[in-house]
């Protein structure tokens, strides 16, 4: 059974990582290629919002009964499915 709880903030730390993404991604381009910080930042983010997606994903897929992912990508081809 989906923790609604666990989810619900798993699906809200995604969403600020998205958003803090776009906030990131609206900069000048310039400013983003001239600064490590910046490409840090980015890292980190996108790091982070893969993990919670597929911590989701994963959650889901359990909570369902279907079928084990073999890997990351798959567990994306399990939800489509």
């Amino acid at each position: 059974m989906v923790d609604r709880e666990v989810f619900d903030r798993r699906l809200a730390q995604l969403e600020e990582l998205l958003r803090r993404l776009r906030r990131l991604g609206s900069r000048p381009r310039e400013e983003y290629l001239g600064s490590d910080e910046l490409h840090a930042q980015a890292e980190r983010w996108l790091q982070l919002t893969a993990e919670c997606a597929l911590d989701l994903a994963h959650h889901l897929i359990a909570d369902r009964g279907w079928r084990t992912p073999a890997s990351y990508r798959d567990a994306f081809r399990v939800l489509v499915e």
